[in-house]
């Protein structure tokens, strides 16, 4: 199993973060477009969002402990 993001999905938030390309069929005699992610270019977007969650959490904890 691999895991993975689809980069239609990603496409629709991200577009500077999907490249399309040319794939050639297992039968060589057909090509087919395919999209790909560039995760490199992603992964320091997905850290700061886990940062920002990970603050509205620790700042909802202090106001649920004052209560």
């Amino acid at each position: 199993m691999r895991n993975g993001l689809l980069a239609q999905q990603v496409e629709q938030h991200f577009p500077q973060f999907v490249t399309e390309g040319a794939q050639v069929g297992e039968d060589q005699r057909e090509t087919f477009a395919m999209k790909s992610v560039n995760y490199q270019e992603l992964i320091p977007l997905l850290i700061h969002a886990v940062q920002e969650l990970n603050d509205k959490v620790e700042a909802q904890l202090v106001t649920i402990n004052i209560q």
